[in-house]
């Protein structure tokens, strides 16, 4: 069987530089791709309060792509210079948290980047 109902996502990387001993984290483009993207909501998704937590997404795919732990993922474009970086402040929607695979399907746990 095949993943439906695939939405379009734009996949950057990290390039983290230690500047007066504080990261800065600036993002690179690394492409793009077509995932299924569901908004899974059962008891593994309640924070230590017992609340659901809304700010997870979950990617899945049943082929090889290349997203690793630690990438940015948005579900629109970023602005971005002419090395590729994101420019503007900008920074991706969400950060992958957990790749596992299951069966042919790989499952992307994608969590809200509140950080840098």
């Amino acid at each position: 069987m095949r993943i439906k109902n695939l939405s379009q996502v734009y996949i950057y990387e990290p390039a983290k530089k230690l500047i007066k001993g504080e990261y800065i984290t600036n993002w690179i483009f690394k492409g793009e791709d077509w995932l299924n993207a569901q908004q899974d909501i059962d008891e593994l998704n309640r924070n230590s309060a017992g609340e659901i937590d809304y700010e997870i997404i979950k990617l899945r795919i049943d082929r090889e792509v290349n997203i690793n732990k630690g990438d940015g993922i948005s579900f629109s474009p970023l602005e971005l210079d002419e090395n590729k970086k994101i420019i503007n402040d900008g920074k991706p929607d969400y950060i992958v948290e957990n790749k596992p695979k299951i069966g042919k399907t790989t499952l992307y746990t994608l969590v809200t980047n509140n950080g840098e």
